[in-house]
């Protein structure tokens, strides 16, 4: 919603509420994320890695000065555009520095324990610094891949996150700059690690124009279009404007999907979708949350001002 708003977030456009639950409609990827290049490549060069930790960085620096900290930094949650720029989504883990009058919660040191810096996986203090650690560990990802990396089980990741480690296989082949990147972003202690001001000041991005960056005007190394996704990943082909799909959407009841909505006959054989009914065991839980976060919910409905705008200029 700022004036200057980052090509590398996505952006809110809807939100409102059907049966209690709230919905919201952001920007549209390709259905590719990072995820997605890392298991298609086995990891990217040094080259490739610039480009999108580049605009990733253009991203978090529009946030960061906001005062929003991402906290869930990670390839899954950097989707790719059509176009094949990253954009960053997710941002149900967020925390707005700004707006927190309180100390931080043990709920709001949250994210991926892969990705947490140690102060957040330690519960100590949330800043900017810690979408800083994760974009250091995503690095590594990116260039390795995640085979080359250790450790690999829950417990081994929550203990190396803590203490700040990070295992890689063939370090010794990374670049100087590349080498000065991970010691920038890898500081345990959060007051000595740099700032996404101060990474673009590094030797490994000495060749990047900055404003062309943030324009959006470099070329991807890799169309989406070449980047298979994945086969448990299903892409439903349905009308829009169907009025039993639209009814599903919107009705209490959710329709049943297995790669394809699943259908049958009614007593007049004629088809219609088949249906979930809502958990009985849930729905005591959901009543519970929407009446202690009342005041939330009945002010979700929000339509992006640029839009509205749009609408009344038409």
């Amino acid at each position: 919603l700022e004036p200057k708003q980052s090509k590398f977030i996505s952006v809110l456009y809807y939100s409102f509420l059907v049966h209690g639950s709230p919905v919201l409609i952001i920007s549209k990827g390709s259905g590719i994320d990072l995820q997605d290049l890392i298991s298609y490549t086995g990891g990217i060069t040094e080259k490739s890695a610039i480009f999108y930790t580049s605009e990733i960085i253009c991203g978090l620096e529009h946030l960061h000065a906001l005062q929003i900290v991402h906290l869930d930094i990670k390839p899954a949650n950097v989707l790719l555009t059509d176009t094949g720029h990253v954009m960053i989504s997710d941002f149900d883990r967020s925390y707005d520095i700004t707006r927190e009058a309180k100390p931080p919660t043990s709920l709001d040191f949250t994210g991926t324990a892969y990705f947490m810096a140690p102060e957040i996986i330690q519960r100590k203090v949330i800043t900017t610094k810690a979408d800083v650690w994760s974009l250091g560990i995503l690095m590594a990802v990116l260039v390795c891949g995640l085979k080359r990396l250790k450790p690999s089980t829950l417990n081994e990741i929550t203990e190396s996150s803590k203490r700040g480690t990070l295992a890689v296989k063939v370090f010794a082949n990374f670049s100087g700059p590349l080498k000065s990147f991970f010691n920038a972003c890898l500081q345990y202690h959060y007051r000595g690690r740099a700032s996404v001001a101060a990474l673009k000041r590094l030797r490994f991005y000495k060749s990047v124009d900055w404003n062309q960056v943030a324009a959006g005007g470099t070329r991807p190394p890799y169309k989406t279009s070449e980047i298979p996704k994945p086969a448990s990943r299903m892409e439903l082909k349905a009308d829009p404007h169907d009025p039993s799909i639209l009814a599903a959407a919107y009705g209490k009841d959710s329709p049943q999907v297995n790669g394809h909505f699943l259908c049958k006959k009614d007593g007049k054989n004629k088809w219609f979708l088949r249906t979930h009914p809502p958990s009985l065991f849930k729905l005591p839980v959901a009543r519970k949350v929407l009446k202690k976060d009342n005041g939330c919910i009945t002010d979700f409905h929000f339509i992006n001002p640029r839009l509205s705008s749009n609408v009344h200029k038409a």
